[in-house]
Order: C-alpha cells, then sequence, then structure tokens
C-alpha cells in the first residue's frame, strides 16, 4: 500500500491527507519551534533574541504542518533575505526498476531472446531508498536470480521485480517478456540425385546433391559450417541452400543467434564397393578361393551388396570358354579337377567388381 510522504533535510515527516491552508486557525495548536504545541487557537509570542524564530503549527494529532517565520518583535518576517527556503519531495510510488540482459541474446520485436547463459542485470532506485528488489518468474518468486533459466525448458517467461523502498511502497515493476531457448537449430534435407532403385540415403561417396533446410524456432539460425563451406543467416533464411558433398564433407555445425551449437553429420551412407561374392557348400558358406570340394558337393554362388542392391553379377570358369553364367546360380556334380573362376559384378550405383579365384574339385 502506498503512503504520502514528505523528506525535509534529511528528515522524513509524514502529512495529513487535507492541508494547512485548508485548516482553520482555531482548530491548530502552535508552538516555537523545537517546543511542544500549546493551546488551540494561540499563537506564541516571539521571545525576545536578537534573531528571527520559527512558529511551528499542529493538527489535532500533533503532527506539524506549517512553518512561519517570526521576527524578534513578534512580526512575520517578509525580508527575502531572511526567508528560508525547504525542498519538499513527496514519494507516494514504488521504486523505479528495469531489467536487462548482455551477452547472448537477441531483441526481436516481440520481446527478448536470451540463452541460459546471457546474464540478468537488474536496477532499481527510489528517493527514499530501495529497500527491497526481487526477480519473480511467472508471478512465483526466483531464488536466485543470477540462475532463473537452470532447469527451465526451452518457452517464454514473463519476469518481473516485486520492490519495496525504506517507506513502504510497494509494488510490481519491469515486467518483461524473455524467451528461453537452449535449444541449436534443427536441419532436414531432400535428396536432388537419388537413383532408381536405391534409397534416398545411399550414395557412391564420391558425389552427392542435397537441399539443406535450416529451421530454428527460437532465436533463429546464425550459421551453417558444412565441410569447408559456411553459410550465414542471410542465406539460410531465403530457404533451402543447394549443397554438392563427398563423404568426407558430412559432418557439419549449426550455430543460433545466441549462442546455442549443434554438431552431427549429414545421414547419408557411402558405398563405393561393388557387390561381393557369397559360397554356399551343402548349406554352409564358405570362402571360395583356395576351397576344396568334393565331387559330391553341392555349391552355390551368388552376388550380394547389402547397401546398393545388385545390378548384374555373374562367375565365368575356364572351362566354360567365354561363358559367364548370371548370378545365382547351383552347381552340382561338379567333374574333379582344378578350376579358375571370375566373379564380375556391378551395383546400382555403379560400383563394379571383378575378382578371380581358385577351386579344387576332389573324386
Amino acid at each position: 500500500m502506498n503512503r504520502l510522504a514528505v523528506v525535509i533535510a534529511g528528515c522524513t515527516l509524514l502529512l495529513p491527507s487535507g492541508s494547512a491552508d485548508a485548516q482553520q486557525e482555531s482548530t491548530l495548536r502552535f508552538g516555537l519551534m523545537g517546543l511542544p504545541p500549546g493551546p488551540s487557537g494561540v499563537k506564541p509570542a516571539a521571545e525576545s533574541q536578537a534573531h528571527a524564530q520559527w512558529i511551528v503549527s499542529f493538527d489535532a494529532d500533533a503532527k506539524p504542518v506549517s512553518w512561519q517565520r517570526i521576527a524578534p518583535n513578534g512580526d512575520p518576517t517578509t525580508a527575502s533575505d531572511t526567508s528560508i527556503a525547504h525542498t519538499l519531495l513527496i514519494d507516494a510510488e514504488p521504486p523505479t526498476a528495469a531489467l536487462s540482459f548482455s551477452g547472448e541474446v537477441v531483441e526481436p520485436t516481440n520481446g527478448v531472446t536470451v540463452s541460459p547463459r546471457a546474464l540478468l542485470a537488474i536496477e532499481s532506485d527510489d528517493p527514499s531508498g530501495v529497500a527491497r528488489a526481487d526477480l519473480w518468474v511467472n508471478d512465483q518468486p526466483a531464488t536466485n536470480p543470477k540462475q532463473w533459466a537452470e532447469q527451465r525448458a526451452d518457452g517464454t517467461y514473463t519476469l518481473s521485480l516485486m520492490v519495496k523502498d525504506a517507506l513502504g511502497n510497494e509494488g510490481q515493476r519491469a515486467a518483461l517478456n524473455v524467451r528461453l531457448d537452449r535449444t541449436p537449430p534443427a536441419h532436414t534435407w531432400q535428396r536432388l540425385d537419388a537413383r532408381d532403385g536405391v534409397a534416398a540415403d545411399i550414395f557412391d561417396g564420391k558425389r552427392v546433391r542435397l537441399a539443406i533446410r535450416v529451421n530454428d524456432s527460437g532465436a533463429g539460425a546464425q550459421a551453417l559450417q558444412l565441410g569447408k563451406m559456411r553459410y550465414d543467416a542471410s542465406q539460410l533464411s531465403e530457404g533451402p541452400i543447394t549443397v554438392k558433398l563427398d563423404a568426407q564433407s558430412l559432418d557439419y555445425t549449426l550455430t543460433d543467434r545466441v549462442g546455442n551449437v549443434g554438431t552431427g553429420s549429414i545421414a547419408l551412407r557411402a558405398d563405393s564397393e561393388g557387390p561381393s561374392l557369397t559360397a554356399i557348400r551343402n548349406g554352409q558358406a564358405i570362402a571360395l578361393d583356395g576351397a576344396s570340394l568334393q565331387r559330391s558337393d553341392s555349391l552355390t554362388l551368388r552376388a550380394d551388396d547389402a547397401l546398393s542392391g545388385v545390378a548384374r553379377a555373374c562367375v565365368e570358369a575356364s572351362i566354360w570358354y567365354g561363358q559367364c553364367a548370371e548370378l545365382p546360380v547351383e552347381l552340382v556334380g561338379i567333374a574333379p579337377g582344378l578350376y579358375a573362376l571370375e566373379f564380375r559384378a556391378a551395383d546400382r550405383l555403379g560400383n563394379k567388381t571383378y575378382t578371380r579365384l581358385r577351386m579344387e574339385v576332389l573324386p
């Protein structure tokens, strides 16, 4: 609750609700400065002294309401050179206050956006002195103003100050909407050169074209570092950027306008190897090169490519005179002898495999 107060020469005096001029002298009591008030309506005469004195008027509660300078002969003093000016300051309001941030902070048109590392400053002033200036967050007192953002999730909060001066005037000041942003930007990408039959996140490791869009719902994106390339806020704000990457330039760093940093790698898989040959003897996978088989064994040959898939594959034996058997193929009752084989294959990205190997079939 506010109270009306006057500060005179370092002393604080409470004033009644009415002015001294509005009261009849018959209801006032008077006394010389420094002495208690006398009977109602009776002004004391100035004592016989060489200097002027002050007569103070008091209300019914014995509170001073006015002062009058009296010359030694009892007449009011009118000479300007004997008058004393008093500056009266009325303090009926709570202290003024302000909240401000420095460091990792941006100020868009709808408030202030800060990171948890931004520094909060509290300023408060009052002519009678500030007794208290407490930070409140969403109408709840903050136990530690310097760490008000600790353990708070991203979002918008209302910060204010509950202030009180030495006279007891108190109230809420400096309400400020603050958006807390502790999350770095995010990105999405779209493949621009995908191959038919191949997943969009698989490329040959040499070259891939992407459209990358960067989003930040808090302070806004500041920069994207992608390999040796850097894109600033103006480029990112125009929409998706088109980039050409290889397997060594997939790592990125994303930064927003209040210093939140995110790192990672574009979620692509590089496939620079052609298909592999799988040999299965009697239901068990074996290493075919240098293997010894029995004529009674069953041998199945197939090509595998876990990432891109097999586009074509065949095996040519030395005794087949230039004929390459398309895989998969199953061989049973192979004539005994030493065989030289060539495995030729390509995946859907164009990666090729050419392998020469040997096997022997025993009687």
